[in-house]
């Protein structure tokens, strides 16, 4: 079922390259499925389509962390922190840079959001 869901969501992608919003639900199905190339492909489409969607971003930078690109999730996660001061980001970037061994950074991180 999964994989007529991906397919019909191509698909569609295919049939409308300018709707974000099937792309968005491509990424979030390939990264449910650990495909997380495919995934981050998908959000990279959809941002191109809609820069200023912080939680867009946030999609991105999760898909990258839990993947081999965990480096690239610091900078989508930057990305989010234009558009919004969520407490959410700075866990987000903790656990980014905990994982990259970015310790006194991820400090950085946290005292810049808590003078906000």
């Amino acid at each position: 079922m999964f994989t007529q869901v991906a397919t019909y969501f191509s698909d569609a992608a295919r049939m409308s390259p300018d709707d974000a919003d099937v792309h968005i639900v491509l990424g979030v199905l390939y990264n449910l499925s650990r495909e997380y190339d495919k995934a981050i492909e998908s959000f990279q489409t959809a941002l191109k389509l809609k820069p200023r969607d912080y939680s867009l971003w946030n999609k991105l930078g999760a898909t990258q962390a839990n993947s081999v690109q965990s480096a690239d999730a610091i900078l989508a996660y930057q990305q989010v922190s234009v558009c919004s001061s969520s407490l959410l980001l700075v866990f987000a970037m903790s656990i980014v840079t905990v994982k990259l061994g970015l310790l006194h950074k991820n400090t950085c991180c946290v005292s810049k959001h808590r003078n906000r």
